[in-house]
């Protein structure tokens, strides 16, 4: 009852603006319920009332104030137009000038308009590290408030990585001590500006606060709103303006006195909030500090503040102790974060991963030879009628390339690239494969990079193969000399290119053990199994293909190969899955999304797999209604096609999921450093799924093949993907954005620097910055040293570049 009196919304024009409520529970005890309106009251005047009660029931009746509430009114009025407070509105106009935003991980996207649902955690700092905190004021010649927000500051430094955070702050107002015995509100705020760039040690920072805060209290007479309106023009209603997090040292309340009786302070969560996220604290009666964080109910899961809390509790305490270690080497990760990061990581599996993929196949072909492996346009291809096929290719290839050399495929969409890459490894070649519709530039930059000599392909294909490659028809009849034993695990599988930085793609070699350990991963979760048939819809030159081909035929499962026009055409590919029967279809969200507008109603016993760019909520929300079950994949092609998998739920964030087996994640802050689960960082991707490297660039491969050491309690190689992350609290991870510029079109990884470099080539272009439009469209913006049209430079690219990475709009600059 005294809870709903307290929480019960106030009458502003009829009153009253304090209510109060006297409960008995019990037959000595009673609960005493006050709630006011801050019109009228702030954190000091229930200090002073209390007091005043507190005399009262010892029968001393307190003096009244000199001054009451009008008069400060006409002080403040009086006050209003002068130089000084004028000149403090300058101070904090020029302070808070260009201020970025405090960008803390949330648990929700933030809503159009903020609600104010408010939640409430509250914590208990020990006696003894509140006696460190305060020796440490002492010191530092400061105050203990001050060394409590450089506590806070440093917590949010290690959630944002910022090193310019702005934070409110609030100050009594009674900046005549001839009021400090007056009712009313006169609390403001104080916004200080703190600068952590530099990497400084705790008691530095402490010293940067005691600056900021110095000048903040001498200045702090100004009107609040006009700055806001001189700095935040547009107003953002989903937000408060000029800061989003708040810190309080509580200093002003009173305990209740009561003749006769115990009496203490019960805390009270109202279920509102002014701001994204704020702390309280206050000194307790045992010489400890009572902590309170209140949060926003729409951006926070009461989770994330109660796990903020510990973690305020490990990080003060590292910083007491030792003050002048750089924040850098500091850690607010606790027992609980710690275990859920080698929970997570505890992947491993015994998979043979000795056996490479087309022995796994072959092993299939054996159990059941008639069984049906592979269907296009409607021609059925048996187990042992494809690896029969594949044992001649691979026979022709170690006549002519032999074994260990780097081959290419080079096919339109049929069972014969099947054929070819099967072939490869039985002949213990290297298979590169090569997009029909690639330009003659880069097919010949990669044929030279892998010092290719020979390709599988097909009569009509043939010519397009640069100078200096032979052709091998896959068509041609087999050799008579026997099939190499294959190559070992730990060799080459595969060249496949990716878009590259330094304007030219660059080749990934991936092994057969990472092939290995990717196909019974798969076979295991999502799960494919022998009565699976599966409809491969993606070219083979995107590694995840290579699923799709391999994966159901290592179980004894049938492979559906569109043709072209079908991954082309909804309505063909719609009839095709209805046809097929199918009971999977990996595609990236673009495909699926083509197949969503074209009206497709779904397939009831459908799993759809989707990766290779972000699944949106919404697409992820129309497949659920369509499929069976829905599973977002994620993976670098230098970590062997996937390394997360999460099937999609109907509620929450879209997430990546969790390491598939044998593999280990690892997410690093910009310090190098274990981010606690959370905290966004960097994905590092350790594993049997790592790749061998880049091909002929061993400086590149150093730096995105690193080798940690001290993180992961051994040497463990791993490759950095330039992927931001955050880790949840039940392990699995969700993708936030790049740490760098690259982008991905329709599935495909692209490098803006190898368009920008592309587009530079042409002889008018001076100079040119590659964006991606809102619709997914690359647009080229473009210096031009003449007049040039936009058609030409489409077309100038699109004999440099392959189709999905040439710029379809344009924008000139002088």
């Amino acid at each position: 009852m005294v809870e709903l009196r307290r929480i019960m919304p106030f009458d502003l024009e009829n009153g009253p603006l304090l209510r109060s409520a006297l409960l008995r529970t019990g037959d000595n005890d009673y609960v005493w319920g006050v709630a006011v309106h801050h019109l009228i009251a702030d954190g000091r005047t229930l200090g002073i009332v209390t007091q005043e009660i507190s005399g009262l029931l010892a029968g001393c009746a307190p003096p009244l104030p000199d001054l009451g509430y009008p008069d400060f009114v006409h002080w403040e009025h009086t006050r209003a137009g002068s130089a000084a407070v004028a000149a403090n509105l300058d101070y904090w106009t020029d302070q808070l000038a260009g201020a970025p935003e405090l960008d803390l991980p949330l648990d929700r996207p933030r809503p159009a308009v903020r609600e104010h649902a408010g939640g409430r955690v509250d914590i208990a700092v020990p006696p003894a590290l509140t006696a460190r905190l305060t020796s440490l004021a002492a010191q530092e010649s400061t105050t203990i408030f001050c060394v409590l927000l450089a506590v806070r500051l440093a917590q949010l430094h290690h959630y944002t990585a910022a090193t310019d955070i702005t934070i409110g702050v609030p100050v009594s107002g009674r900046l005549d001590t001839a009021f400090e015995q007056t009712a009313g509100c006169f609390v403001s705020t104080v916004i200080p500006r703190v600068d952590l760039s530099g990497d400084p040690d705790f008691a530095e920072l402490i010293r940067r606060v005691t600056e900021v805060c110095t000048n903040a209290w001498d200045h702090q007479d100004y009107p609040y709103e006009e700055v806001v309106s001189r700095l935040a023009v547009d107003r953002d209603p989903s937000k408060n303006a000029l800061f989003q997090t708040f810190f309080a040292y509580q200093n002003v309340f009173e305990d209740l006195t009561v003749p006769g009786a115990d009496a203490s302070r019960v805390p009270f969560a109202t279920g509102t909030v002014q701001f994204d996220l704020e702390l309280h604290t206050e000194a307790t009666a045992d010489g400890g500090l009572a902590g309170t964080f209140l949060y926003d109910r729409a951006l926070f899961d009461e989770a994330t503040i109660r796990t903020m809390g510990e973690r305020w509790l490990v990080l003060a305490e590292q910083l007491a102790s030792a003050p002048h270690i750089p924040l850098s080497q500091t850690s607010m990760a606790t027992r609980a974060d710690q275990a859920l990061r080698t929970e997570v990581n505890q992947t491993d599996a015994r998979f043979d991963i000795e056996i490479r993929a087309d022995q796994l196949i072959a092993r299939q072909a054996e159990r059941n030879p008639g069984a049906t492996a592979l269907v296009f346009r409607g021609a059925h291809l048996t187990y042992g009628e494809l690896c029969t096929a594949a044992d001649g290719l691979a026979q022709r290839i170690v006549q002519t390339a032999g074994s260990g050399a780097r081959v290419g495929i080079l096919l339109n969409r049929s069972p014969d690239m099947v054929i070819a890459v099967l072939a490869a490894m039985k002949a213990g070649a290297v298979f590169v494969p090569l997009s029909p519709d690639l330009p003659p530039e880069r097919l010949a930059y990669m044929a030279g990079v892998t010092s290719m000599q020979f390709a599988l392909t097909s009569p009509d294909l043939a010519p397009r193969l640069p100078d200096g490659v032979q052709p091998l028809d896959v068509t041609g009849p087999p050799a008579l000399s026997p099939a190499a034993a294959g190559a070992g695990p730990g060799t080459a599988a595969y060249v496949l290119f990716t878009s590259g930085s330094t304007g030219q793609p660059k080749g990934v070699e991936v092994s057969h053990r990472s092939l290995a350990n990717l196909l019974p991963a798969m076979a295991k979760e999502p799960g494919l199994a022998a009565g699976d048939v599966l409809v491969a819809v993606t070219g083979i030159f995107f590694d995840i293909a290579l699923l799709e081909l391999l994966g159901p035929l290592t179980v004894g499962a049938r492979v559906v190969i569109a043709a072209s026009e079908e991954t082309a055409d909804p309505a063909l590919l719609r009839a095709l899955l209805e046809a097929s029967a199918a009971s999977v279809m990996q595609a990236t969200p673009s495909t699926w999304q083509m197949l969503v507008d074209a009206g497709w109603a779904g397939q009831p016993g459908l799993r759809a797999w989707t990766g290779g760019e972000a699944l949106s909520r919404d697409l992820a929300d129309q497949l659920s209604a369509r499929c069976a079950e829905v599973w977002n994949l994620y993976g670098p092609t230098e970590t062997t096609i996937w390394s997360a998998r999460s099937k999609v739920e109907t509620t929450g964030p879209i997430k990546i999921g969790k390491p598939i087996e044998n593999t280990r994640f690892y997410v690093l802050d910009g310090n190098q450093r274990l981010a606690p689960p959370g905290v966004p960082g960097e994905l590092h991707i350790a594993g049997d799924g790592v790749a061998l490297g880049y091909l002929g660039r061993p400086d590149e491969t150093e730096q995105r093949f690193p080798v940690l050491d001290t993180l992961t309690g051994g040497p463990e190689r791993v490759y950095r993907t330039g992927d931001l992350v955050r880790q949840l609290a039940d392990g699995s991870l969700v993708y936030l954005g790049r740490t760098d510029l690259q982008l991905k079109v329709r599935g495909h990884r692209v490098e803006p620097e190898e368009i920008e470099h592309a587009l530079r080539r042409h002889p008018a272009v001076q100079d040119a910055v590659l964006t991606l439009g809102p619709t997914g469209t690359l647009i080229g913006h473009v210096i031009a040293q003449e007049p040039v049209e936009a058609a030409d430079l489409e077309a100038f690219t699109a004999r440099l570049l392959p189709a999905h990475m040439v710029p379809r709009s344009f924008a000139f600059y002088n």
